[in-house]
């Protein structure tokens, strides 16, 4: 089969334009090259699944294993580096049939003589960074049940003496019906305290997710340094974008790029007198300053300062707003979305969105429902935890 580099068609190998854009296809490399001769009839490629910076990753029924699969090909240019094959190697092996649902399984894969490829379970979904574009608003629910998620996957690492190192939104697959994840990519993954085995001057990761110690160049990093950037990918889903810090250096709060609403199946819920609203924003306002000061302490510049366990961030979690009967809508408000349609000028714009705009807004995410929209200012209190080294009596 020939993969069209425009349209990302896979073609027939007799076929000299695409199928579906009409682009000239008879030069390109036949994707079967990329496997050694005994696998080449061992895959039908179905469609073309995504790419990263060594690999391309393809939907393929496996006559072998009689099953879908995702057949990842190393690019050619990448062969010729041993640094890389031995990482590529590492991820294969650290996720053999590894058997956590929350972690991507590595089912075959082969390295030797000019080849390169993985056979991995195949993952209906998306990446959770194209999920986060794509959602205006998430419920406290939907974001509890991602952040969770995360932190199972990584407490398996964790337990087994694993750290991940390059945790971000594009190395985390996500069904968008189901909110099932999975986390993927362990090239970096390697053993606590053990140097990682990159040359000596450089480092490992994504800029914008690794850790302080880790974008310093420390080898022999700590389970807090995913933990730090677990913080980066909670802080990422709830607004759209990376943490952001004030001018004297602290962490402006994730509730500062957010609307905060609270929705109740029955329409005129709010309206019942009976109803206390101010007790309901009041109890709203504290779960959001939780989740605040949760990632916050997340991302805590020195390793002491976060979580100790990912178990015990894992349980933070499932605690917060666990008791709130309503549900509690959070709403970016600081970026754009791919699927948010143009917005219409607003007639007056010193007006204030009232209730029933707010339900229109999130619609998609609470259709039906009363609406109401809690006014909040979060105020970050200085001490997440304070380190008892530090303190002094």
């Amino acid at each position: 089969m020939k993969h069209c580099l425009k349209c990302n068609e896979i073609n027939n190998n007799s076929s000299l334009n695409c199928a579906n854009c009409s682009s000239p296809i008879n030069e390109l490399e036949k994707l079967e090259d990329n496997l050694r001769p005994e696998d080449r009839q061992r895959f039908k490629f179905i469609g073309f699944a995504g790419e990263g910076s060594f690999g391309k990753v393809y939907r393929c029924q496996d006559i072998k294993l009689q099953k879908l699969v995702a057949l990842k090909l190393i690019k050619s240019e990448c062969l010729g580096n041993d640094l890389f094959l031995d990482l590529f190697k590492r991820e294969c092996e650290f996720s053999k049939n590894i058997g956590e649902e929350h972690l991507v399984s590595t089912l075959d894969y082969f390295v030797a003589d000019g080849y390169a490829y993985s056979v991995m379970e195949f993952i209906e979904g998306i990446e959770l960074s194209a999920y986060i574009r794509q959602k205006k608003a998430l419920k406290l629910e939907e974001f509890k049940k991602i952040a969770v998620q995360i932190a199972s996957g990584l407490h398996f690492f964790h337990y087994h003496g694993l750290l991940h190192c390059d945790l971000k939104p594009s190395n985390i697959m996500i069904n968008p019906s189901t909110l099932k994840l999975k986390l993927v990519d362990f090239g970096l993954s390697h053993f606590k305290f053990e140097e990682n085995i990159l040359d000596k001057d450089m480092v490992g990761g994504t800029r914008g997710y690794m850790s302080p110690e880790q974008e310093s160049g420390v080898k022999a990093l700590t389970a807090a340094s995913d933990i730090y950037s677990v913080g980066v990918i909670y802080y990422e889903t709830l607004t759209g974008a990376r943490p952001e810090y004030d001018e004297s250096g602290e962490l402006i709060p994730p509730s500062a790029f957010c609307d905060v609403l609270i929705a109740a199946a029955e329409k005129n819920y709010f309206d019942n007198e009976d109803v206390d609203t101010e007790r309901l924003s009041y109890e709203v306002v504290n779960i959001v300053d939780y989740i605040d000061m949760l990632i916050a302490r997340c991302l805590q510049k020195e390793p002491r300062g976060r979580f100790k366990t990912i178990e015990e961030l894992k349980a933070v979690i499932e605690k917060a707003g666990h008791d709130f009967k309503l549900d509690i809508v959070i709403e970016k408000t600081a970026v754009n979305y791919e699927i948010e349609p143009a917005a219409e000028p607003a007639p007056d714009a010193a007006s204030k969105p009232d209730a029933a705009d707010a339900g229109r807004q999130i619609a998609a995410v609470m259709e039906g429902s009363a609406v109401k929209k809690i006014k909040h200012s979060t105020i970050m209190t200085k001490i997440l935890a304070e380190p008892e080294e530090s303190k002094t009596s």
